[in-house]
């Protein structure tokens, strides 16, 4: 997906974390998919790209393992006021390019505004009303992955 910009100086409280998992939890409740939020500072050390970061973070937290393919995860690198958005395969195919872009401006233009939490919320939400058209949830689905937000310190 296409990296964006955030503000160095960004902590988040305990309640900011929380909004963000209920966002996660109340988007994946329509969709079979899952949305993993990965906050961090900087690279990991050896990694200086986005995607290459993206790449290992998807497979650390289990986003290569879900079923259809139906993973996506947002990571935000504050310090390098960098985020992309990247989703598996399954997820790939149903949706075009042009609504990721779409989302990273969307994005964008929270974190100009200083509304990280509100930001990320919103696509969160975005990303799990699009996933529930194409993966929808089942009577029997199961919670894949864990709800609440990765805050990485590197």
């Amino acid at each position: 997906m296409t990296p964006g910009d955030a503000h160095s100086c960004v902590s988040f409280s305990n309640d900011d974390l929380e909004r963000m998992k209920k966002a996660v939890k109340d988007a994946e409740a329509k969709t079979s998919g899952e949305i993993r939020v990965v906050i961090g500072s900087t690279y990991d050390p050896g990694v200086s790209d986005i995607q290459k970061q993206a790449r290992y973070d998807f497979e650390d937290y289990g986003l290569l393992d879900t079923q259809g393919g139906s993973g996506v995860l947002l990571l935000v690198l504050i310090k390098e006021r960098m985020f992309t958005i990247t989703g598996d395969y399954g997820v790939y195919s149903k949706l075009p390019q042009s609504y990721w872009d779409h989302l990273a401006i969307t994005l964008s233009r929270y974190f100009r505004q200083d509304d990280f939490v509100g930001g990320i919320c919103h696509v969160v939400e975005a990303i799990g009303l699009q996933l529930s058209a194409y993966f929808p949830r089942h009577p029997n689905d199961v919670n894949e992955l864990p709800d609440g937000v990765i805050v990485k310190e590197v």
